[in-house]
């Protein structure tokens, strides 16, 4: 029997009309880097809107709590928010449901 590997979950934010193929894309080499599966992908096509706001972010946060991964990942850390009080708390709120926040690329 083998070891489990680490499960995320990936998540994009993007407006209605852009191209996230290639964010979804480095996410999922970035997983398959640390041996990570990637057991969802979700979208939000909203744009950047605040976070709490967000259907496909606040599903994330729900599969970790329902531990079906232990981190969102994400390619950059406006995906989740350009404000850092609002990056912050979501932050707090995955840990709260005991997972972590994983960012691929600094912003560049």
């Amino acid at each position: 029997m083998g070891v489990e590997r680490f499960k995320v979950i990936v998540y994009v934010c993007t407006a209605a009309n852009a191209d996230l193929s290639l964010s979804r894309q480095e996410c999922i080499e970035h997983a398959e880097m640390y041996g990570w599966d990637v057991v969802a992908t979700i979208v939000d096509n909203t744009g950047l809107s605040a976070p709490q706001g967000r259907t496909g972010l606040s599903e994330a946060v729900e599969r970790i709590k329902a531990n079906e991964a232990g981190a969102i990942l994400t390619a950059y850390r406006s995906m989740i928010s350009p404000r850092q009080d609002e990056y912050d708390q979501i932050v707090a709120e995955v840990e709260e449901v005991g997972g972590f926040l994983a960012v691929r690329d600094r912003e560049r």
